[in-house]
């Protein structure tokens, strides 16, 4: 399977000027787009990891963290780039890398399921699926890019789109 990968990486602020709990994982929240094109069709995935949530809105499928460790929350989107085919959802997996083995990702798909293999029925002619969710536990304090990477992938090729965690 043939594929295309283009990559764009995009650093926000937070935009948010109200006091409250200064972030200890960073305040920025950084983002990354690729392009995959594959036999089934052209896809655009896009990722954002951070910044910290503020405790108003939950995140979904955010694991519980023990004293000193926080998470962040992750969204992933996944867009058909043809204007009149529909397209098979892309196998995907949302994953941490670290120095050891990958960590799971877990992000909500519409049927309110927490998975790190996210799966939709398929894309029609520039429709979206959207994804969110909160990465593994990551000890408060870690240096910034020390706590890994959020990584997205289209499994049975080389595609992937990654952002360092703030």
């Amino acid at each position: 399977m043939a594929t295309a990968l283009v990559v764009t990486f995009v650093l926000a602020g937070c935009g948010d000027d109200s006091p409250g709990p200064t972030p200890t994982l960073g305040g920025v929240a950084r983002a990354a787009t690729g392009t995959a094109i594959t036999s089934n069709g052209s896809y655009r995935v896009d990722l954002s990891v951070g910044p910290e949530a503020s405790g108003s809105q939950p995140v979904p499928c955010a694991p519980t963290v023990a004293s000193g460790s926080s998470t962040l929350p992750v969204s992933v989107m996944v867009v058909n780039l043809s204007a009149d085919q529909p397209v098979p959802f892309p196998p995907l997996r949302v994953e941490l890398i670290t120095g050891g083995s990958p960590a799971q990702v877990r992000v909500q798909g519409s049927a309110g399921t927490c998975t790190f293999t996210p799966q939709e029925p398929a894309l029609q002619p520039q429709g979206a699926a959207s994804f969110a969710g909160a990465t593994p536990a990551i000890a408060e304090g870690t240096q910034p890019g020390r706590g890994g990477t959020v990584q997205v992938s289209l499994s049975e090729s080389d595609f992937s789109v990654s952002v360092p965690v703030p």
